[in-house]
């Protein structure tokens, strides 16, 4: 009976002593953890601004290039695991909609729906961390056929009932007759050239900024 308290309270002060032992413990783990870590953090910085000394934002953080390049006709190979470096949406599940930049080393970029390929091309040094002068050929489906062609040598309808992947959609079409045709189906606001899209022209167009 005598010797009940003592041993009460060595049990109760254990707890409280196991407790500051994990806890020094988890705290010893952390700091490692933040040792290893904080270096890698640091070259990655480093690098970037040695590729980057002006500050300008080139370095693309979203998806890379596809797997496969265009096939040697031109047209796109789009792999399930592809994804659109604008939106991170898989163009394979959208095979009405899907483009293609191809840069002139053969690096291939694949989008879910035109509007992200045409912002690709206007800003390729944010969303494919490459200049301007690299880009080879932009490929898409012609609206009414269904070819894949350059998206160069058609002519786009903007401001239609036609709806892609991230909304209200840029449709290509072959020609002057095929653009009637399609305005008098769907509308139409706009008509412009791929190499005419600019900064000034999207936002008339979307009212948002590329």
């Amino acid at each position: 009976m005598g010797n009940s308290g003592p041993t009460r309270n060595c049990s109760r002060s254990g707890g409280p002593m196991r407790a500051r032992t994990i806890l020094s413990a988890i705290s010893i783990f952390l700091c490692a953890a933040l040792l290893v870590l904080l270096p890698r953090a640091d070259s990655a910085e480093q690098e970037t601004k040695a590729t980057h000394p002006d500050g300008r934002r080139t370095a693309r953080k979203g998806p890379g290039p596809g797997i496969k390049p265009l096939d040697k006709d031109g047209r796109m190979q789009i792999s399930e695991s592809d994804r659109c470096p604008v939106c991170a949406m898989r163009p394979i599940r959208y095979p009405k909609f899907s483009s293609a930049i191809q840069l002139k080393n053969g690096t291939t970029f694949y989008f879910c729906g035109n509007g992200c390929m045409i912002r690709a091309w206007m800003h390729p040094e944010i969303y494919l961390a490459t200049e301007r002068t690299d880009l080879g050929l932009p490929v898409v489906r012609e609206y009414f056929t269904g070819v894949q062609m350059d998206a160069r040598e058609l002519k786009w309808v903007a401001g239609s009932d036609i709806v892609g992947p991230m909304g209200p959609a840029f449709v290509p079409v072959k020609g002057e007759k095929e653009v009637e045709t399609f305005r008098k189906r769907h509308g139409g606001k706009a008509i412009f050239g791929l190499e005419e899209m600019n900064d000034v022209r999207w936002r008339e167009i979307t009212g948002k900024h590329p």
